[in-house]
């Protein structure tokens, strides 16, 4: 829910301008890495599940340390 409040205050509408979708604030080349479809960012449940995916995705990355994968979280945001 923190990560949600962060990304986007709730607003599944946010981001759009800048190519981040949804409440988790998900980038359009994400969906088909997850075995999803793109028209699923804007639901918000699939948006969610997507969130959190990633989420685990750099978690693992950075060996469970949760400061650094919302830093590389937010580096592949910034990024893109």
């Amino acid at each position: 829910m923190a990560l949600i409040d962060v990304e986007s205050r709730f607003d599944r509408w946010a981001g759009i301008a800048r190519g981040r979708v949804g409440l988790m604030q998900v980038m359009p080349f994400w969906p088909e890495r997850l075995g999803m479809r793109r028209y699923e960012l804007i639901h918000v449940a699939p948006n969610i599940r997507m969130g959190c995916a990633i989420l685990r995705f750099y978690l693992d990355h950075e060996r469970h340390d949760v400061r650094k994968a919302l830093a590389a979280l937010q580096r592949q945001s910034r990024a893109a």
